[in-house]
């Protein structure tokens, strides 16, 4: 049994002087995992393992975004948030070919938020 977290904040600017942009982008992360497994020996050699883990993952930006463009200067910011949970399996079977040595094989499933571009602003 398990838990782990984090906590991120990620700030950067992109200028560009002769084209008059400017990008202006926070982005703050926040995670936290609950995770646990056990192993139930089948046979003597052969053994079975099963685990959960919960996954939480919250995302916030802004980015300012100021521009020179052909109808004139264009001035936005773009706000968002998201956030997401998860439940996510995991199986093992193992098989001791001796006292050294252990093969196995096991299958997950795994996630992955989906983040912000932010090298440009598009709504």
């Amino acid at each position: 049994m398990g838990i782990s977290g984090f906590t991120e904040e990620i700030d950067f600017r992109i200028v560009v002087n002769g084209l008059g942009l400017e990008r202006d982008t926070n982005i703050e992360r926040a995670g936290y995992a609950l995770f646990g497994q056990g192993t139930y020996t089948l046979w003597d050699r052969l053994h079975l393992t099963a685990g959960l883990r919960y996954d939480y993952l919250d995302l916030e930006g802004e980015q300012y975004h100021r521009d020179i463009g052909m109808m004139g200067p264009i001035q936005n910011t773009y706000k968002g948030e998201r956030d997401s949970g998860e439940v996510l399996p995991k199986f093992s079977l193992g098989y001791d070919v001796n006292k050294n040595i252990m093969t196995y094989i096991t299958m997950r499933l795994g996630s992955k938020i989906c983040c912000w571009t932010t090298g440009c602003s598009l709504t």
